[in-house]
């Protein structure tokens, strides 16, 4: 692998800890979509109005 000097080694106790149970999880969203029911039942986007903020792009 060309970049495996610089990636940590992962050892049997990482492992165990990766393979636990989540107890909790957290998600950071900074600027997501929304989305609705269509008509058809299918997802829908929501369009957003004219100068909603953003972030990065």
């Amino acid at each position: 692998m060309r970049y495996e000097k610089y990636l940590p080694k992962i050892t049997e106790e990482d492992m165990r800890l990766i393979a636990e149970p989540i107890d909790i999880y957290g998600q950071n969203i900074y600027n997501g979509r929304c989305v609705r029911m269509g008509e058809d039942g299918k997802p829908q986007e929501v369009c957003r109005y004219e100068g909603f903020p953003k972030t990065a792009h």
